[in-house]
């Protein structure tokens, strides 16, 4: 018997302007005033995710609560998603990660009053495109995973990455990456972290706006 549990992730990308003390107009005419503006791109996640299969399997990840800021040009690493793992189905789990729609791009926003996900809420040519690397001067963003502990965690990032390698994030229409697979061969209870780094890049013409994406982690239990 398999049972199935998600939890999805929301991705978000702010680039905004830094001019704003005064209206653009009362710079245009006066040559000794140029103008100037400061191209800040972020990716904020709220979430806060703790699924159960009762009494089998439970996947929780950790409160999200931070900014990805990322300069155009340059590029962010510090996103992190813990992913925690638990219960006592007989033949154990697999856990897989991919995008929860059709795009794999974060895509830029342009109606903030339509629906997340809605097609018309978005300018479907400009985005930030998923990648296998995370290197200024590239727009792309991209994962890495680890199931090892930092001993002492830097800058809030929790997962030792060291040997860890970019992949790309897989639209809903290809296969999800499989982060971990345990088939619990002792037939105990098990409880185990997965830990999910996230980095964006940005190109020197990285257009400002907010952009989004979405992955759905989905753990699928065998007993």
């Amino acid at each position: 018997m398999v049972k199935t549990k998600n939890i999805i992730a929301a991705l978000g990308v702010v680039a905004g302007f830094g001019v704003a003390a005064l209206p653009l107009s009362s710079y245009a005419a006066d040559p000794e005033n140029p103008q100037t503006s400061s191209q800040v791109v972020r990716a904020t996640v709220a979430q806060v995710f703790e699924l159960t299969v009762t009494p089998n399997i439970t996947i929780s990840k950790t409160d999200i609560s931070q900014t990805l800021a990322v300069d155009k040009d340059s590029a962010n690493t510090s996103l992190e998603h813990v992913i925690n793992v638990s219960g006592n189905a007989y033949s154990g789990y697999t856990l897989t990660m991919g995008s929860n729609n059709a795009y794999d791009s974060l895509r830029h926003v342009v109606d903030e009053t339509k629906t997340f996900g809605d097609a018309d809420r978005y300018d479907a040519n400009i985005n930030i495109p998923a990648g296998t690397s995370v290197a200024a001067g590239t727009s792309s963003w991209a994962y890495r995973m680890s199931e090892d502990a930092l001993s002492q965690a830097a800058d809030g990032i929790q997962g030792d990455y060291s040997s860890a390698t970019w992949t790309k994030v897989k639209a809903n229409t290809a296969t999800a990456d499989t982060l971990k697979a345990n088939t619990n061969t002792s037939h105990t209870a098990f409880d185990d972290t997965v830990y999910v780094n996230f980095g964006v890049a940005t190109s020197e013409d990285q257009a400002a706006g907010v952009y989004e994406g979405e992955v759905i982690y989905t753990a699928t239990a065998t007993f």
